[in-house]
């Protein structure tokens, strides 16, 4: 994997100097930021989640969803080292846009958003007392650790 990288980028730096010239070797670190770009998935240390054909038969929680609250429940479940903890996620692959925070405007109404909104209050309006928005809230916050000083001033909804 290495020497095919190595060879790329001596490819692409012989490349560039022949069309621009070896005073302009400056356009060296974009080169091999866009291969990096277009090779993300090969790079990236988190790489894709491995599918199973088999999964054990027996499993001490088995966790349905792998959002902001289930996470963090499978995270500290497997801190007990006994425990043996499925989490199961019905999304796709994650794309470059759902690793940059600032762009995560772009992925609303799109296929990575599953348009939850109101469900706490809604599971609560069903009888399942303790899961209205404004219950669960504390705990969303106890997982959170805003480091914005703007944002971390709204001590409604965000957590230091």
């Amino acid at each position: 994997m290495a020497v095919i990288l190595l060879s790329t980028i001596l490819t692409a730096v012989k490349a560039g100097v022949a069309l621009i010239g070896a005073g302009k070797i400056a356009v060296l670190p974009f080169l091999i930021a866009a291969m990096t770009y277009f090779h993300y998935d090969q790079f990236d240390p988190e790489n894709r989640p491995v599918d199973r054909a088999e999964v054990d038969n027996l499993y001490d929680f088995i966790i349905i969803g792998a959002g902001s609250a289930g996470s963090v429940l499978a995270n500290r479940l497997t801190e007990i080292p006994n425990w043996k903890v499925l989490l199961l996620e019905a999304g796709g692959h994650e794309t470059e846009i759902t690793d940059v925070p600032i762009l995560s405007l772009y992925l609303h109404k799109s296929k990575v958003d599953w348009g939850y909104k109101r469900d706490f209050d809604r599971w609560a309006d069903y009888g399942n007392e303790g899961w209205s928005y404004d219950d669960v809230l504390p705990y969303f916050k106890k997982s959170q650790d805003q480091r914005n000083p703007y944002l971390a001033k709204n001590t409604k909804y965000h957590a230091t």
